[in-house]
């Protein structure tokens, strides 16, 4: 499963703040099982979660059962603030994969702590503000171009992480999170293993040549 470790919502910073407020946050810790579901799609927000640690994924279902894997993260922070601020029920379902620590808050407490304290105003709507972008990143990323373009960038981003390692692959949820299906997905991956750029195990994925993976990726921008 192709994992996002990178800390790309300033998770780091934001523990150290909770860390050092954590009185005046009114926090309370929390451990979360393995396979627990943290936050259903459509349920209302009565509090917020931030984890502290562990491996949690997020999917969508459509009316008609259809489900849609949207990432899995091992650095996400807060959940819960999108749904709090534009008092919205949830748009997905979170799910743990790993045992997690958290913090748990109340979400009306911590909203009229927001509004006196501008510190930490300022890293909860950076925080917010990473997570949309990322999103509306993908998104459109994923409207304009087609579906090999969007694997090989996903392998390429992992190697830029992860160099020389096995990118531990679960096809079906790869495939249901591009909007594809496993039949496609497989297809594009034999072709990629054909021309020499990667190395397909029976759960992994390695890149092997990245310099041929990016020139097929080149090739793939204007279809």
């Amino acid at each position: 499963m192709l994992i996002t470790s990178e800390d790309i919502y300033d998770t780091n910073r934001l523990i150290e703040y909770i860390s050092t407020h954590h009185g005046e946050l009114l926090a309370r810790k929390t451990t979360i099982t393995e396979g627990q579901t943290l936050l259903n799609q459509g349920q209302q927000v009565d509090q917020l979660i931030f984890i502290l640690s562990g491996e949690i994924s997020l999917s969508r279902q459509t009316i008609h059962g259809r489900r849609f894997q949207l990432g899995t993260y091992s650095h996400n922070g807060f959940l819960g603030l999108m749904e709090l601020f534009s008092e919205k029920p949830c748009f997905y379902t979170v799910t743990a994969n790993t045992e997690c620590s958290g913090l748990l808050f109340d979400a009306k407490q911590f909203t009229q702590l927001i509004y006196q304290t501008p510190e930490l105003a300022k890293f909860v709507f950076k925080h917010i503000t990473s997570k949309w972008y990322l999103s509306v990143e993908k998104m459109t990323r994923n409207m304009l171009h087609t579906i090999k373009y969007c694997v090989i960038d996903e392998l390429l981003a992992f190697d830029q992480q992860q160099r020389g390692e096995k990118l531990i692959v679960n096809k079906s949820l790869e495939s249901e999170r591009l909007g594809t299906s496993i039949r496609v997905y497989n297809r594009i991956i034999k072709q990629l293993q054909v021309e020499g750029a990667i190395e397909v195990g029976r759960n992994y994925i390695q890149v092997i040549n990245r310099d041929l993976l990016k020139r097929i990726l080149e090739s793939e921008v204007d279809k």
